[in-house]
């Protein structure tokens, strides 16, 4: 699976992106990502559950390109997900990337 410049996959950025309320184009995963194949990350990201509705966009030069975002009741399941995971996650996880924090506290004795 193809990671971008921050160590975490595609379909983790593309899928984190999503949660956060934006919709994407191809563009838009290209520019941001470094993702050549959004169709293909978003079947992969379907097929492990999650809903999410694509729509034709028509660009102002008159190409159309698709949309896709997540739908609107699996964006406030994750939302309740992550607060959930907020909570139970020990510190020094990231919640989001499921990575282990550096620890640069001292530790007590």
């Amino acid at each position: 699976m193809a990671t971008n410049n921050k160590g975490i996959s595609q379909n983790t950025a593309i899928l984190n992106y999503l949660q956060s309320g934006h919709s994407i184009t191809p563009v838009d995963a290209l520019n941001k990502f470094g993702c050549f194949r959004l169709g293909a990350r978003i079947y992969e990201l379907r097929k492990r559950g999650f809903d999410i509705s694509s729509a034709r966009t028509e660009l102002p030069n008159g190409k159309i390109i698709a949309s896709y975002s997540l739908k609107k009741a699996e964006a406030a399941k994750n939302k309740v997900s992550q607060a959930t995971a907020q909570a139970a996650a020990p510190a020094n996880v990231d919640t989001e990337t499921g990575e282990v924090k550096e620890d640069n506290q001292p530790k007590k004795q």
